[in-house]
């Protein structure tokens, strides 16, 4: 029995030393987990800030983007009806040009008279072709085609007043009327 308590004496006097050992190191892996994990924390923390700052800077410049776009737009569509209503504006005062020089051919006895007419005819004209060409970047194409085609008509009739002829009646009425469709898309186009 000697011998046990021996044992049991050897075991009593080293046993804190072995559990003061496995103590310091266990401490010492907590110690080194609680670091490393502080460490992920504090850099997933910067990362998440980082994500954060970058986030809001793409928000602000899509933002940015968005109200240049819509300012943009806002602008162009204000620019299309401006033009577009000058555009009618110079169509129609075109159109009422060859109908007065059209309906005062019987009254006008002088060619002086006649050629100022004629002459107020061709200024109408152009003036029309004027406001075509800054308002055809807002038309669509269909339309573009068919106000160039329209003028081809109105410079073959203004022609005629230029060389002091005179243009029928059925033409003029023919040109009434295809300009009558030529204003309704017009203001289709500019609803759209």
């Amino acid at each position: 029995m000697e011998h046990i308590y021996a044992i049991l004496d050897i075991i009593v006097k080293y046993l804190p030393i072995i559990l003061c050992f496995i103590g310091f190191y266990k401490f010492h892996e907590q110690y080194k987990f609680n670091s490393k994990l502080e460490e992920q924390k504090t850099n997933l923390a910067k990362n998440l800030e980082h994500y954060k700052q970058e986030l809001a800077s793409l928000t602000e410049t899509v933002k940015y983007q968005h109200q240049k776009q819509l300012t943009d737009f806002s602008l162009f569509a204000t620019k299309k009806h401006e033009k577009c209503i000058v555009l009618y504006e110079r169509l129609c005062e075109a159109i009422a040009k060859i109908h007065h020089r059209k309906n005062i051919e019987v009254n006008l006895p002088s060619n002086e008279e006649i050629q100022k007419e004629n002459i107020e005819v061709i200024n109408a004209f152009n003036e029309a072709q004027k406001a075509f060409r800054e308002a055809g970047l807002y038309l669509d194409e269909n339309l573009s085609t068919e106000i160039e085609d329209y003028f081809d008509k109105l410079k073959f009739i203004v022609s005629f007043y230029s060389n002091g002829q005179n243009v029928d009646k059925k033409d003029l009425a023919l040109l009434v009327a295809e300009f009558d469709i030529i204003i309704i898309k017009l203001r289709e186009n500019l609803l759209n």
